[in-house]
């Protein structure tokens, strides 16, 4: 069963780690924090 240790679509997955959408949204954060203030 190589299957296992040949999946290298988790590990090849960098999309989730790559994810500067929501590390660099900090206008989101600062947004809804200052409307708040």
């Amino acid at each position: 069963a190589p299957a296992e240790e040949e999946a290298p679509a988790e590990e090849e997955a960098p999309a989730e780690e790559e994810a500067p959408a929501e590390e660099e949204a900090p206008a989101e954060e600062s947004d809804e924090k200052k409307d708040e203030s």
